[in-house]
């Protein structure tokens, strides 16, 4: 899903901790999800993670460049 310039998501700030835990539980559901035999629901969860992943990379390229 893409947003156009400015928008509230892009500008919220992101911290790389939620990033991770978020990444992490997703993992952890994947796993679960597996394991209760459930392939749609691990195929979405895949779908998401890969979103998230997607995201995260958009929004470190269009991070201002801080120099000091």
């Amino acid at each position: 899903m893409k947003y156009a310039k400015g928008d509230a998501l892009q500008s919220a700030a992101v911290k790389p901790q939620d990033i991770a835990g978020l990444t992490a539980m997703l993992d952890y559901a994947i796993v679960e999800g597996a394991q209760m035999r459930l392939p749609l629901f691990v195929c979405l969860l895949r779908l998401a993670r890969m979103a998230l992943k997607e995201e995260t990379e958009e929004m470190n390229e269009h991070k201002p460049e801080v120099h000091s």
